[in-house]
């Protein structure tokens, strides 16, 4: 091999002037030696001239007929690939979050949504409490006229009865006086009493009852008959509380409040969403036709667990129509939502969503709500089980305690109920 000129001895990195040849690998090229100057070798990676102890070769005739590449070549071209490396994670992870910032702005669009249909349901039950409060008031009114023409018959029935006993006694005194007057005219005209006694009666007959004996006996029949037609209506009313597990923690609360009366019935329909809960008071109230029904629905919270609470408006709109065609004389009671513990955020937003739902639909649907999170959430007491779902025995207690008050009035209040004997 040729001998190469010794160049001026530069720094290694300054060697690195020229373009790599990809590929390649170059034989050494030495130099020739002068005083106080090291030997030389090119690089067969980048063709760059470097210092002997810069590669692995103790002397020239080592590296003579071989190719390599110096170690400052490959400390950098290590470094480029772990760049390159560094590059391509930086790029996943650049991708990684450009995805999550697609999320976050779909689910901060959903979340705007939501808050303005929550707002909008919020200003629609706040009308709707002020028209009630208006309905309320108007009635009140009404109730106090109906008093008011309640009791002006009995006072007139009491003046009318009391000026008929004074012209009675009038009557009298003024036939006494006619009677003294008639004596005075003289004996020919005076008959005797035995005579006045053989005489048949004219007018009236004896024994014939007064006008107003036979009006307190008509009142007092018609009264009976009354109050016979009000116990047989009684008898025709039933009470079905239905719904999800949790009815079956509730249902010693209603028993106990009812007296076991045989007219209430409780129904628990484990894993059931209220669809199914408003299916099942359709199939029993379509059994009692003829009589008036009282349904008290507790479900929904499965319905949030399974993830179907969107579809919450259009099952309570189906549900309680199809109730209302089973039989006229349904009365529909659905309780809110118990506001679960320990579950996720995303679920709770759920269920106060799902609770605002059926508290809207309530007037439209002619439905009374149940608030049974009042109970559940009494100071001082654990609400639900270790699960964090399933109520206490003492929250099944006071929700059905508060239910079974509810059934009572409908039944006629605490006097017509009917323990079994």
């Amino acid at each position: 091999m040729a001998e190469m000129t010794k160049p001026r001895r530069r720094s290694p990195l300054a060697l690195m002037g020229s373009r790599p040849l990809k590929n390649s690998r170059a034989m050494v090229k030495r130099t020739e030696k002068t005083t106080g100057a090291s030997d030389l070798v090119q690089c067969g990676e980048y063709t760059r001239w470097c210092y002997l102890d810069e590669t692995a070769f103790t002397s020239l005739a080592d590296a003579e007929e071989a190719s390599f590449v110096c170690k400052l070549c490959e400390k950098v071209k290590a470094a480029v690939q772990r760049m390159e490396s560094c590059i391509e994670e930086l790029k996943g992870e650049l991708k990684v979050e450009r995805v999550k910032r697609i999320e976050l702005q779909a689910q901060f669009g959903e979340a705007r949504e939501r808050g303005e249909a929550t707002a909008s349901l919020v200003e629609q039950m706040e009308a709707d409490l002020r028209k009630e409060r208006e309905r309320r008031a108007e009635l009140e009114e009404r109730v106090k006229v109906l008093m008011a023409l309640d009791s002006g018959p009995e006072q007139c029935e009491a003046k009318g009865k009391g000026i008929k006993e004074s012209q009675a006694e009038t009557g009298k005194k003024g036939d006494l006086g006619a009677a003294v007057a008639h004596v005075g005219i003289g004996d020919s005209r005076r008959k005797s009493y035995s005579d006045v006694a053989r005489q048949p009666s004219g007018g009236a007959k004896q024994g014939a009852p007064a006008a107003g004996s036979l009006s307190r006996v008509g009142d007092t029949q018609t009264g009976s008959q009354q109050s016979q037609a009000g116990s047989q209506r009684l008898d025709r009313r039933r009470v079905l509380v239905v719904g999800d597990s949790n009815v079956a923690r509730v249902k010693q609360g209603v028993l106990t409040t009812v007296k076991a009366d045989r007219r209430v019935k409780v129904e628990a329909q484990s894993g059931k969403c209220m669809t199914d809960a408003l299916a099942k008071a359709q199939e029993v109230v379509g059994d009692s036709m003829e009589g008036e029904n009282l349904v008290i629905i507790h479900a929904g919270l499965n319905d949030v667990l399974k993830g179907k609470s969107q579809n919450l408006q259009r099952q309570l709109e189906d549900g309680v129509r199809k109730l209302r065609e089973a039989s006229e004389g349904v009365h529909v009671t659905i309780c809110t939502i118990p506001e679960v513990w320990g579950q996720s955020g995303g679920m709770e937003r759920r269920v106060i969503e799902a609770n605002c739902v059926i508290r809207a639909m309530s007037r439209q649907l002619s439905y009374s709500v149940m608030e049974v999170n009042k109970d559940v959430y009494e100071p001082g007491l654990r609400p639900f089980a270790q699960d964090g779902i399933h109520y206490s025995g003492a929250t099944g207690r006071r929700v059905g305690n508060r239910m079974g008050r509810q059934a009572t009035a409908f039944l006629g209040g605490p006097s017509a109920l009917r323990p079994p004997v």
